[in-house]
Parts: C-alpha cells; sequence; structure tokens
C-alpha cells in the first residue's frame, strides 16, 4: 500500500500511520514521482505546496483519499477529486497556532516593532519619539469569518481587552451562536459596516481559486486611517492593489502571514514597506500544532484504508 507525503510533518505521522495500517509503505511524493510510481499511490498526506487538479488525478488512476494538513483546500479540485471517487479531507488542528500569530501580529503593527527593530539595528535609539504606538486593548476587532480559528482568536482577543465584532455569512451556525455568546462578540450583517467601525480586521476564512477577493477597493478605503489588517488565511482575499495603494500611502498597516506569490519575490514591494509585518506563511508552525495535525492525518489515513481494506475482504467473500 503506497502512501506519498508532500511537505513538513513530524514524525508522529508515519509512526501513527504505520501502527494502524502496518502494511503501508511511506514515501515522500517527490521521490514517488522520480520513480514513475504515482499510479500505484493509494493516498497522499499534503500542505500547500502541491497542486491537485484533474491531470494529477489522472497520473494517479489508484489514489483513494488525499488529506490536507491544516485547514485551507484550495490548492484541491474538489470537483476532479469527487468525479474520480476521491475522498478529500482536512485535518484542521492549527487554529490555537494561526489565531496566536494573528494576534502577535496585532501587536507588532500597533505597537511598530518593525520601525524600531529596523532603527535599533542601525544604532539608532530615536526611533521611540518618532513611532508611538497604541494599545490593542479596548480597540474594536472586526473578525471576518468564525470558524475554529476564528473562535480562538475572539477568544484571545477578548481576554486582552478588545470588543470584537464578527462578520460571517454563516453566523447562524450552532456553534457560531453559542460562540457569540459565550465570548461577548457582536455579529454584523454588512462587510463595509465592519470595515467603518473597526480599528482593526483579521481574515479567517477559506479561498478557492475562482472567487473574487472579499475586500476590495471600496472596503479597503472604509478602514479608518490608522487602521491594520491582518492577513493569516489566503492573500487572494484581499485585492491586492487596493491593499497595496493604502499601504503605499502610510494610511493603513497590515500583517501578513500570507502572499499572493509564496515562494517567490513577486510580493517584494509589499514586504519591502515599513509599516508591513511580513512572515512566511508560519501560521500552523509550532511544534505541538506539527505533532496534533500528525496524529490527525495518520488516523483518518488508517481508518479510510482499514475501510478500504474491508471492503475488498468483503468483495472476495
Amino acid at each position: 500500500m503506497l502512501i506519498g507525503h508532500h511537505g513538513q510533518f513530524d514524525p508522529l505521522l508515519f509512526s501513527e500511520i504505520r501502527a494502524g495500517y502496518p502494511g503501508a509503505e511511506i514515501v515522500p511524493y517527490v521521490d514517488i514521482q522520480e520513480a514513475q510510481r504515482r499510479h500505484e499511490m493509494r493516498a497522499i498526506v499534503t500542505r500547500s505546496g502541491l497542486s491537485f487538479d484533474a491531470v494529477f488525478f489522472d497520473s494517479a488512476p489508484r489514489l483513494q483519499l488525499v488529506v490536507k494538513a491544516g485547514s485551507g483546500t484550495d490548492n484541491i479540485d474538489h470537483a476532479a477529486a469527487e468525479a474520480r471517487g476521491i475522498t478529500v479531507m482536512s485535518t484542521g488542528g492549527s487554529e490555537r497556532s494561526v489565531a496566536e500569530l494573528a494576534l502577535a501580529l496585532m501587536f507588532v503593527c500597533s505597537r511598530h516593532v518593525i520601525q524600531h527593530n529596523s532603527a535599533m539595528r542601525a544604532g539608532d535609539w530615536g526611533s521611540k519619539k518618532q513611532f508611538v504606538g497604541t494599545n490593542l486593548s479596548e480597540k474594536r476587532l472586526g473578525l471576518i469569518g468564525f470558524g475554529r480559528i476564528g473562535r480562538e482568536a475572539a477568544a484571545l482577543a477578548r481576554a486582552i481587552g478588545m470588543a470584537v465584532q464578527v462578520y460571517d455569512r454563516s453566523i447562524d451556525k450552532p456553534e457560531k451562536a453559542a460562540a457569540l455568546k459565550a465570548l461577548g462578540v457582536v455579529s454584523v450583517s454588512d462587510l463595509k459596516q465592519l470595515m467603518t467601525t473597526s480599528n482593526i480586521v483579521s481574515l479567517h476564512l477559506p479561498w478557492m481559486p475562482d472567487n473574487a477577493p472579499l475586500l476590495g477597493p471600496k472596503e479597503i478605503a472604509a478602514l479608518p486611517d490608522g487602521g491594520i489588517v491582518i492577513n493569516t488565511a489566503r492573500a487572494q482575499l484581499v485585492d491586492r492593489a487596493a491593499l497595496a495603494e493604502a499601504l503605499s500611502t502610510g494610511r493603513i498597516a497590515a500583517g501578513l502571514d500570507v502572499h499572493y506569490a509564496e515562494g517567490g519575490d513577486g510580493d517584494s514591494d509589499l514586504i519591502a514597506l515599513p509599516n508591513v509585518a511580513a512572515l512566511p506563511h508560519i501560521g500552523a508552525q509550532t511544534s505541538e500544532t506539527h505533532k496534533n495535525i500528525a496524529k490527525r492525518a495518520a488516523q483518518m489515513v488508517a481508518a479510510h484504508l482499514a475501510t478500504e481494506g474491508e471492503s475488498h475482504e468483503a468483495c472476495n467473500l
């Protein structure tokens, strides 16, 4: 049973899969590709760096399962997978680490950490007079998306005294409605209203390739001067030109863990701005999250293969 993996994973992934399915051969996808063994692959565990489209699926005719580490599955063509009977699952498991990073970026931007750090490295102690920060407590945070990560972010923000309001198209779901009440969070039905009345906005929702940016020029323009945009979800949720214009004038700041051209220099103009805190997509990069994702992914693979094994055995009776 050939299982591929692509990306960085805790060793627990491999030991747990073997414990649940002893006959598994677990191989890095690059080796499977080089050896032209894609036709043998039954399952693959992946991060965001590999795209799964119809061409990929056609090259792996025995593939039954794609497990995505984390939450977003925008690198997977769901329609193509469904047409071929391939199951797509996501582990989740990065909710706390992504929410903590979002909060960290809020602190970095509100206290001008990038500017002060650059000044100190240049031997300049005078930045403390030039860049005076603001407290996060008593500021209003606008969360766009109130899923598992959004709810974790809301809890952290409330704990430090922030007022929190939420824009979410499925806010009536029981778990979201319950969290609103438990956390003392307000729901708003109009995105522009959220932008206009928030000091900081933070995005926590999925993006699919055929979707237009959720925050366009009008929404970005509605954010008050001195506002902060935090994006730990997907860069494409925000119109690039509108964001670049607002940032280049210094009207707002941004904390960005996701980018429009990840792994290259296509976003160097944004990253170079002094009012941008830029990170290389590290939302899930904690040891605790790696272990959590590895265990969840292994359980999904083992359970799926065990079910498939039972089905094959039943067919042979």
